[in-house]
């Protein structure tokens, strides 16, 4: 059962680390505020409904703007260009980094859902061994949704460059 305790807190540890190294910006990316404002209009601010990442996160936009004048950049002076044999792979991986976040919230919810039932075992060793199960099971469930997020982020930075 150590052991077992042990490997879990590896992997966490590791997707701890995998998320530092994925998720913190270089000072080379830093990018500049006419930048930052022009990628919150095309909406590849990485927040789309609820926070999920947007279909078209990985294809690049162009901005043309059809009032020059407008502040904040307006999000119909965006422009996708979508061509299916060379983009169809970019917006899969975006699709599939939805699908695994989503799958992450799934597994929070049954570490609730364990919580909930340990609280109401009442002391009965069965429940509580199935209450314990559910936890570890979720967790396991939502360090693998971690990693595999990190990994489709890796994999899509090095694809669009």
């Amino acid at each position: 059962m150590k052991i077992k305790h042990m490997l879990l807190a590896l992997v966490l540890l590791g997707n701890l680390l995998v998320a530092v190294v994925v998720f913190t910006p270089s000072s080379a990316q830093a990018a500049t505020s006419a930048q930052t404002a022009t990628q919150e209009a095309c909406g590849k601010s990485g927040a789309g409904f609820l926070g999920f990442p947007t279909w078209y996160k990985y294809l690049n936009p162009t901005f043309d703007p059809g009032d020059p004048t407008a502040t904040p950049p307006r999000p119909e002076d965006c422009k996708i260009s979508f061509d299916l044999q060379k983009d169809i792979g970019k917006v899969l991986l975006a699709v599939f980094e939805i699908i695994l976040r989503v799958g992450g919230l799934v597994a929070v919810g049954f570490v609730i859902f364990g919580g909930f039932e340990y609280i109401i075992s009442q002391g009965e060793p069965d429940r509580i061994k199935g209450a314990r199960s559910t936890i570890l099971n979720a967790v396991i469930g939502l360090a693998i949704a971690v990693s595999a997020t990190a990994i489709v982020n890796l994999i899509a930075g090095t694809i669009t460059g």
